[in-house]
């Protein structure tokens, strides 16, 4: 004999048990969500510089990438740096902390070179690698921020970005920012 009261139950367990599980997964989705923008947003409020010189702030962040991925990571800056404004120096390091970055997680880099040399004009900043080139489309790739990040900070501030790589072997960012009267005091 056909129980339809059963059925109905069972439907009912199975949608209950279904519902439990979306539940589920809605609320570890939000929990990854949620701590994905706490990261980003700690990384807006990473302290920048604080009372360090440019070159300290350089130096130690190529010590502790150095320590942490066990890459040769060499910082030189020339002379003069320390006297860039406050906004110029911030986009520097800002930029720096990046690119570093993009070496740790992607280059597989033995080597890297940090360099900041002063002109009458202009500093440039320059950060080499060893690794394994940048992808052709790695500027416009979808969920990828750092490069148009980096570029869009300097462009506010009058400057350039560049980068060089074949794809195959080594990557070399240079940012370019004009040295102004004001930018001594921004």
């Amino acid at each position: 004999m056909w129980q339809p009261v059963i059925a109905i139950d069972n439907v009912s367990a199975l949608y209950g048990r279904g519902a439990r599980q979306v539940q589920s997964l809605r609320d570890v989705s939000l929990t990854v969500s949620m701590a994905e923008l706490r990261r980003a947003l700690e990384g807006l409020r990473t302290p920048g510089l604080g009372d360090r010189s440019l070159q300290q702030a350089l130096d130690a962040l190529s010590r502790e990438v150095g320590e942490r991925t066990g890459m040769e990571v060499r910082c030189q800056v020339t002379a003069g740096a320390d006297a860039l404004g406050p906004a110029v120096s911030e986009a520097l390091w800002r930029m720096a902390q990046e690119a570093l970055t993009n070496v740790e997680k992607h280059a597989h880099a033995r080597h890297v070179q940090v360099g900041v040399e002063m002109a009458p004009h202009a500093v440039t900043m320059r950060i080499s690698d060893d690794g394994c080139g940048l992808p052709p489309d790695a500027a416009s790739r979808s969920g990828h921020y750092g490069l148009r990040g980096m570029r869009e900070r300097l462009e506010g501030l009058g400057g350039t970005l560049t980068t060089h790589s074949n794809g195959q072997r080594g990557t070399l960012m240079e940012a370019c920012l004009p040295i102004i009267a004001a930018s001594r005091q921004l």
